[in-house]
């Protein structure tokens, strides 16, 4: 069968990715970057009230929306803001949330061969699309970075659409929106349930890649 349209998972499918969000230095660094805009936290606190926060926005969002909830965490930057008494505009939470990414970051490279196979499907005609579980903020930057944005038709992140995959609603966003036929449509990614099962449900084939990841 040709394929017309290509769909791609990002993040352990092209890009090699590793993040510790735990670190100690993480925290010590973020709490300095609250401090700066006068959200005093030690780094432990910040730590405990990050997570706590993002535990508590899915459990809102899961019962309001059912099935795999994404929520967008410049609402979890937001509140951490808020309980310390401070506003702050958006163009403060995106840059907490890029010192947070950046300072859990320790990898992010494509896979060998990425921009040749991305090439030769547009060369071809081929429809190329990425689907991916992802926050915008963190992740528009990075496809910019790796120089990814020119070979895509189009970028859905799961953060806008508040689902993720591998919630049928949210491959149905990708389909919708191009009028894609799943017949000629192929799902690539590394991940079992979230790349290959649920394109399999939206009624797609998939391609599974053996990734690190």
């Amino acid at each position: 069968m040709k394929y017309e349209n290509v769909i791609f998972d990002l993040y352990g499918t092209l890009v090699d990715i590793w993040t510790d969000e735990n670190r100690k230095r993480v925290w010590e660094s973020l709490a300095w970057y609250f401090c700066l805009h006068q959200a005093k936290y030690s780094w432990k606190e910040l730590k405990k009230a990050y997570f706590n926060e993002v535990k508590l926005q899915e459990e809102r969002l899961n019962k309001e929306i059912g099935g795999y909830a994404e929520i967008d965490l410049m609402k979890v930057f937001e509140q951490l803001y808020l309980k310390k008494g401070q506003k702050a505009e958006e163009c403060i939470l995106k840059e907490t949330m890029l010192m947070f990414r950046a300072l859990s970051m320790k990898r992010l490279q494509l896979y060998e061969g990425v921009e040749d196979l991305l090439k030769s499907l547009k060369e071809k005609g081929r429809k190329v699309y990425l689907l991916t579980n992802a926050q915008r903020v963190f992740t528009e930057r990075e496809i910019e970075m790796l120089h990814l944005k020119e070979y895509f038709d189009d970028i859905v992140y799961s953060s806008d659409e508040r689902v993720k995959k591998p919630d049928g609603r949210f491959y149905n966003v990708m389909i919708r929106r191009h009028h894609l036929n799943p017949a000629t449509t192929v799902m690539v990614g590394n991940d079992g349930l979230c790349d290959i099962e649920g394109a399999l449900v939206a009624g797609m084939q998939a391609i599974h890649v053996h990734s690190n990841i």
